[in-house]
C-alpha cells in the first residue's frame, strides 16, 4: 500500500515538472514576442509623428479676386499661419517632455518583466530542489506540506 502511494506521488511530481517546463517554454517566447512589438516610447513617437504630419500638411490659399486687397489678405493669412506654427511648436515641446517619461516607463516595465522572469525561474529551481531533497519516510510524508 505504501509503494502505491509513493508511486502516485512520483507520477504526480513528474507531471508537475512536465507542466512547469511546458509553461516556462511557452512564457519565454511570449515575453520575447511582446518586446518585439515595440516599446511604449516607440509607439508614442510614431503617434506624435502622425499628428505632426497631419498638422503640417494643412495649407490655405486665397482665390484671386480683383475686388479685394490682396496685400491685406496675405498678411492676415501669414498672421494665422504664424499663430498655428507657434501652437505647433508649443505642442511639440510638450510632447518631447512626455516622450522622455514614456521611455522611462517602458524601460521600467522591461526591467520589471525581467525581474519577474528571474523570480519564476528561481521558484522553479527551488521547487525542484525541495522535491528532490524531501524525506521519503511515512512519518516525513505526514508532516510534509504540499502547497499545490
Amino acid at each position: 500500500m505504501g509503494s502505491a502511494s509513493a508511486r502516485r506521488n512520483h507520477d504526480r511530481t513528474k507531471r508537475m515538472l512536465f507542466v512547469n517546463a511546458i509553461a516556462l517554454l511557452i512564457a519565454i517566447p511570449a515575453l520575447a514576442y511582446s518586446f518585439s512589438l515595440g516599446t511604449p516610447g516607440g509607439l508614442a513617437e510614431n503617434t506624435q509623428r502622425l499628428v505632426a504630419d497631419a498638422a503640417i500638411s494643412m495649407s490655405a490659399s486665397v482665390p484671386a479676386n480683383p475686388y479685394n486687397t490682396l496685400a491685406a489678405q496675405l498678411s492676415d493669412e501669414q498672421a494665422q499661419l504664424d499663430a498655428r506654427a507657434a501652437q505647433l511648436a508649443a505642442k511639440q515641446s510638450a510632447l518631447n517632455a512626455q516622450d522622455v517619461l514614456v521611455q522611462d516607463l517602458g524601460l521600467a516595465g522591461f526591467g520589471l518583466s525581467v525581474f519577474l522572469l528571474i523570480l519564476v525561474g528561481l521558484n522553479f529551481y527551488f521547487d525542484m530542489r525541495r522535491r528532490s531533497s524531501a524525506p521519503q519516510g511515512a512519518l516525513a510524508r505526514k508532516f510534509l506540506v504540499d502547497l499545490r
